[in-house]
């Protein structure tokens, strides 16, 4: 086969593949309703929906830097002027995935990988002089080639500055669970496989899906970084692909400000006069009141409230253990806690900020997530403000969380949450907390547990 015909094939190949995808999202725009999740929606693949209020994702609009035929007589260069079928499949994707632009805060590059294997690449994106951009066919290894996917990207958008700011498609012609899927991300340490060190956000797109997940790179202390599928506007994370099944559900379960239990196991004087500032009577703000024995002071405290009373238990933790400050500390293991919200019949948060000890144990300093060092670690006093502005306004779990979470501290939701324990009685969710810290990495500082027993009627639904 010479070049030119093999560049003829590519070029069909890429405009059949791109054209069904097409089709597939605008029969899906009309038989899909308004959207609920607007932060896993792509506007620009449902022209006919009406854009929320709320929605991140914005429907292409064309703007004086947008390019408009007849418009900007010096885009006078094309990449296909000698490839007409390339220039039908590169504006496909730009009505597919957003107009073409100058603006590098609009730019995207989308990489399609059809189910044969087959990797095309282009971009809205407009360099100097030219009214389109290249359609790119890229060797399947050049993926994994960090220095060859790098070159390929340069090639379409110019410059690292226009990279950090524009927006990586990826859209395979696959399901989640194919191997198309799995040879360009890497579900165990939660990343891409191809070389994405310069693109702070992606949007993946998969065959027969409706959602199309807003991701963002989290720069972990050690590589590669974690890619993460966002749950809200900010800042709730989860993992790929994303539970949100999981996530509704967590929002179906009841928080009620009025009648929630927190008790406090931090000694510091700040976190307890911030607790304080609740004016609850059934809060315990400093572990000194606690009566009598600890374990035996916290069961008390767990069933002198009704079943179905949020109770959250705040302290730092060392291995599977919370700590009980105090001149005789006493480390409580999460099991014992989880038994007194089952025998308590009630919703159970605890947020543990890991002390410095957690981190010295054998084996955990070199985790990937974590930095080590003083400055890395979740001081009481930077989460108890937060803590009690989210009790007071939370009206589920999932807005509790939601409320926790900030620029600074990000919340990683498991993508297996809200998951059946002790044979269906109970739910639980865990979501490690990362903080941002002055180098930009963020480090794993602590974590959420929720357990819902079933037998309290929180989020067993089924």
């Amino acid at each position: 086969m010479t070049p030119s015909s093999l560049k003829l094939v590519t070029t069909l190949a890429a405009v059949l593949f791109l054209a069904s995808y097409v089709a597939d999202a605008d029969a899906r725009s009309r038989a899909r309703p308004q959207p609920v999740r607007p932060i896993t929606k792509s506007e620009s693949l449902y022209p006919s929906t009406p854009a929320p209020s709320t929605s991140t994702t914005k429907r292409p609009t064309f703007n004086p830097d947008t390019y408009r035929p007849g418009m900007a007589p010096e885009l006078r260069h094309s990449h296909f002027a000698s490839n007409p079928g390339g220039r039908e499949v590169w504006e496909s994707a730009t009505q597919a995935f957003g107009a073409a632009t100058t603006s590098p805060s609009k730019a995207y590059v989308v990489l399609l990988v059809s189910a044969a294997g087959e990797v095309f690449a282009t971009s809205n994106y407009l360099k100097t002089g030219f009214r389109d951009a290249p359609l790119l066919t890229l060797d399947p290894s050049d993926l994994l080639d960090s220095a060859a996917f790098s070159a390929k990207v340069m090639e379409l958008l110019g410059s690292s500055d226009v990279i950090e700011q524009a927006t990586l498609k990826l859209v395979l012609d696959a399901d989640v669970q194919s191997p198309a899927l799995k040879s360009v991300f890497d579900f165990e340490l939660q990343s891409f496989r191809i070389n994405t060190a310069e693109f702070r956000h992606a949007e993946l797109f998969l065959k027969g899906s409706d959602n199309v997940f807003g991701l963002e790179r989290i720069d972990r202390p050690n590589p590669p970084p974690r890619w993460a599928a966002k749950l809200n506007d900010c800042c709730v994370f989860t993992g790929v692909p994303p539970d949100f099944a999981g996530w509704d559900k967590l929002g179906t379960v009841p928080f009620d400000p009025r009648r929630a239990q927190v008790i406090s196991l931090f000694s510091d004087s700040t976190t307890g006069s911030n607790l304080k500032k609740r004016g609850h009577l059934h809060d315990v703000t400093h572990p000194s009141e606690l009566l009598g024995e600890a374990k035996d002071a916290l069961t008390q405290l767990a069933l002198s409230q009704p079943p179905g009373t949020p109770l959250i238990v705040l302290g730092h933790t060392v291995g599977s253990t919370i700590r009980i400050e105090g001149q005789n500390p006493v480390d409580v293991t999460f099991e014992h806690l989880t038994s007194i919200a089952r025998q308590a019949q009630r919703p159970l948060l605890l947020l543990g900020c890991y002390s410095a000890e957690h981190f010295s144990r054998p084996g955990v300093a070199s985790i990937r997530d974590h930095a080590t060092g003083a400055l890395n670690l979740l001081r009481p006093q930077e989460i108890s403000a937060k803590i009690v502005n989210a009790v007071e306004t939370s009206r589920s779990f999932r807005e509790l969380n939601e409320k926790l979470s900030s620029e600074s501290l990000y919340i990683w939701m498991s993508s297996n949450f809200m998951r059946d324990v002790h044979d269906g009685a109970a739910r639980t969710v865990r979501a490690p907390i990362y903080k941002k810290m002055t180098n930009g990495l963020r480090s794993i500082v602590g974590f959420i547990f929720m357990y819902f027993p079933c037998t309290s009627g929180n989020g067993c639904g089924r």
